[in-house]
């Protein structure tokens, strides 16, 4: 049974306890430093494994610690987010859930308390993704990279490829089918909600395309159907960005090419090598930058 409640965790009555944590090592705010005070031999395991390396997204640190307060407990350091200075990605959350599930079965948890995951510092919405300029500018980027003609200019950027024109896009259709650019500005990741009431419009739209176009929109999101997560996104596009200029590019050359300090130090390889094989098995249906 599962029970949303409210209230302090480390005083819940359960055998496991999920901290959210980054993996170099620090426990400076929320619900990390509570653990950090209160159970300092999960602290301590916590900063070796980081020094180690031993921590990732996906790959849960549990530990056994007790507090005279709160008594004896199974913490489950779940890394929600690689450093503490970037945000969480939905992708870490679901990669370290999947681990989850597989520890409470093998180690026959019987209660469990978990935080909103990657929430609050962390950044994101407890209930799931959503659209943004981000999400609206990759959707872009991969329709006319099937070939529709949208001429957006797209260059490297922070969290790139990004064309002005799509944002111009969107604050024309703000107040009719979306919401969240009243102000006249938004940040990459700012929630937009859509209007769902213009649905059947949108539908009838869809349906009035040619064959072509609604073929390639097809084609794009079956294209992206396992690179939905923001971050899986922005992995895929930049490894595109780079591969359209240098098409006999390595998975090295490409690492080596990424064009900021962020992404190299936020995208694991095996993340770049899954995208690269993606885009190398769909490579006839791009068309040139």
């Amino acid at each position: 049974m599962i029970e949303l409640v409210t209230g302090y965790l480390l005083k819940a009555d359960v055998q496991a306890l999920v901290n959210t944590v980054n993996t170099v090592g620090v426990m400076g705010k929320g619900i990390a430093l509570q653990f950090k005070e209160a159970f300092p031999h999960n602290n301590k395991v916590y900063v070796e494994a980081c020094k180690n390396k031993a921590l990732a997204p996906g790959k849960l640190l549990p530990v056994w610690d007790s507090n005279l307060l709160y008594g004896k407990k199974f913490i489950i350091n779940f890394p929600t987010k690689v450093h503490w200075r970037y945000p969480s990605r939905y992708e870490y959350i679901t990669e370290g859930l999947n681990a989850l599930r597989k520890l409470i079965i093998d180690e026959n948890i019987q209660s469990i308390a978990i935080p909103p995951l990657g929430a609050g510092n962390g950044g994101l919405e407890s209930f799931g993704e959503y659209s943004s300029l981000f999400a609206a500018n990759k959707l872009a980027y991969f329709l006319q990279r099937m070939g529709q003609k949208l001429r957006l200019d797209f260059k490297p950027h922070l969290y790139g490829p990004y064309a002005v024109g799509v944002e111009k896009v969107l604050y024309h259709l703000n107040g009719v089918y979306l919401k969240g650019l009243e102000q006249g500005q938004a940040t990459p990741f700012e929630p937009l909600k859509l209007n769902y009431k213009t649905w059947d419009e949108v539908n009838r739209y869809v349906g009035s395309m040619n064959d072509e176009d609604r073929d390639r929109l097809q084609r794009m999101l079956l294209f992206l159907k396992n690179f939905t997560s923001e971050l899986s996104l922005e992995i895929l596009a930049s490894v595109d960005f780079i591969l359209a200029q240098h098409p006999q590019y390595s998975v090295k050359d490409v690492i080596g090419a990424l064009w900021t300090n962020r992404k190299k130090d936020l995208f694991r390889e095996e993340s770049i090598l899954r995208a690269y094989e993606h885009l190398q098995n769909h490579k006839t249906s791009l068309t040139s930058l």
